[in-house]
């Protein structure tokens, strides 16, 4: 029996080290091949690509949209909040820029208006400020951010033939790649307990740079794919935000910009509307008799948004329709079916429409969430921005009782 034991014993060991030392050296020329992927990205000093931008409401395989961007990124390891001054185009249209950070601004356009919108970066919390960042970038910091994070993180990959494919999930937090820096984002989505951020890059095997990127949060996920790369033959040094305004828009800063849309709408009747539920039903400002109506603007891929839904469902429960009446008008989606999929999903219990460019123009929305309080002459008493739950939600019960 010795005889017999002994041999197979010895062959279980030797296949079960054989298997070890394979699985560990996998593990080692993953990491390996990830160092050399950031060693490539750190060669680049400036790139111009075509990015086509397709962002999902969780669980939906249509997209909400499709954005084909031209992207100018220079690599600039001074600015610790971005790395890198950039600018892009919609469509391929290089005459007016959508945005450009330039380190010291972020720009943005409002065609039209023919105005420049621009932020200092000096009032607020500008480190906490959410500015999507150009490609590489943000995967070299989120793949500095896997070497050298203590969160709970899986790096795991799969050779896709002429690409590998790696996937970052992070465990019971919600982190964002914002340019060259994690933030994370705890009071937007409550508590992250039990919560996955995933991030998945494509890397090309012929020249060892990625050209695909996923981002899936618990609120949203988007996908960039680049093409038409070009490396390091333009020069930071030839970078000036400003070249890029349009001579005949103007400009003004955030501050003023923001405070006059609030100027313009408190006090003033609200603009009407006729819009459509997700079977098609027709909704209109008209129609509603209750004598305070609480407007909600918001986006199927918005976090804060999403946070909302439950205050929104318990507000929706605590008033007599007579007396109040709630409508979420979601501005981002291009789709019927996904305004359901989101409701169903969600468990809305309130009116909930898509809008218009003409309804979001009329109301002057810019981002979402944003709040409208109507009396019961449907007068603007209050417009409320942003959401931050127990804050907001306080807000909003309180111009209420005061209405009713």
């Amino acid at each position: 029996m010795k005889r017999t034991f002994l041999p197979i014993l010895f062959v279980i060991v030797l296949l079960v080290s054989f298997w070890w030392l394979k699985t560990n050296q996998a593990e080692k020329n993953d990491i390996n091949y990830l160092e050399e992927v950031l060693h490539n990205l750190d060669q680049i000093n400036s790139a111009t690509y075509y990015a086509t931008i397709t962002p999902f409401a969780p669980g939906d395989t249509v997209p909400v949209f499709t954005s084909i961007r031209y992207y100018k990124e220079f690599i600039n390891t001074a600015d610790t909040f971005q790395g890198a001054k950039f600018v892009w185009f919609e469509n391929g249209d290089t005459t007016i820029p959508n945005f450009c950070y330039d380190g010291y601004m972020k720009a943005s356009t409002v065609p039209g208006e023919k105005t420049i919108v621009i932020d200092s970066l000096k009032t607020g919390k500008s480190s906490l400020r959410y500015i999507n960042g150009p490609f590489f970038t943000k995967i070299k910091t989120l793949i500095k951010y896997a070497f050298q994070t203590s969160d709970s993180l899986l790096i795991e990959s799969k050779d896709m033939g002429d690409s590998i494919l790696y996937s970052f999930s992070v465990y019971d937090t919600i982190a964002e790649v914002i340019g060259s820096r994690i933030v994370y984002f705890p009071n937007i989505y409550g508590s992250s307990k039990g919560e996955i951020s995933n991030y998945q890059i494509w890397i090309d095997k012929s020249n060892g740079l990625p050209y695909r990127f996923k981002r899936e949060m618990p609120h949203d996920l988007s996908v960039v794919a680049i093409k038409d790369v070009k490396l390091n033959h333009i020069n930071i040094g030839d970078f000036n935000a400003s070249d890029y305004f349009p001579s005949d828009f103007s400009i003004q800063y955030s501050t003023e910009y923001k405070e006059a849309i609030t100027i313009d709408l408190v006090g003033k009747t609200a603009p009407d509307w006729v819009l459509h539920d997700k079977n098609n039903n027709i909704v209109s400002l008209e129609s509603m008799d209750s004598r305070v109506i609480l407007i909600q603007f918001t986006g199927v891929s918005c976090g804060a948004c999403m946070a909302s839904i439950p205050f929104l469902n318990q507000l929706n429960t605590e008033y007599d329709q007579k007396d109040f009446k709630l409508v979420s008008i979601e501005c981002w989606s291009k789709s019927r079916d996904a305004l359901s999929r989101y409701q169903e999903r969600n468990n809305i219990n309130y009116t909930f429409i898509r809008s218009s460019k003409e309804v979001s123009s009329s109301y002057q929305i810019q981002a979402v969430p944003r709040f409208f309080i109507l009396d019961e002459d449907r007068v603007i008493r209050e417009v409320i921005k942003g959401y931050g739950k127990g804050s907001t939600d306080k807000k909003i019960r309180d111009a209420i009782n005061e209405l009713i």
